[in-house]
């Protein structure tokens, strides 16, 4: 039996930042997710490049907000893309 290992420790938040290119491995998201739920560590889902097409994301992410995940998206070309990260920021 595998002994289980801790990747980090004293987390108040995981953000997990995806974007639609490269492909999103959805198996890590989803790994990721059930071990900040199991730790009770709230997650938040954080969509990058936001400009570029996001069709191949679509469905994932709206099973992600049926399960309640915080999800975000932002760019850096448009400024107020990423006015709510700040807000977010500005608070912790």
């Amino acid at each position: 039996a595998k002994k289980a290992k801790k990747l980090a420790a004293n987390l108040s938040e995981i953000w997990v930042v995806i974007a639609p290119k490269p492909a999103v491995n959805l198996f890590l998201i989803d790994s990721i997710l059930v071990a900040a739920k199991f730790e009770k560590v709230p997650c938040r889902l954080i969509v990058n490049k936001s400009d570029l097409s996001l069709e191949s994301l679509q469905q994932n992410l709206e099973s992600y907000r049926k399960l309640f995940l915080s999800t975000e998206t932002v760019n850096t070309i448009e400024h107020d893309k990423v006015a709510p990260l700040r807000q977010i920021l500005a608070k912790h």
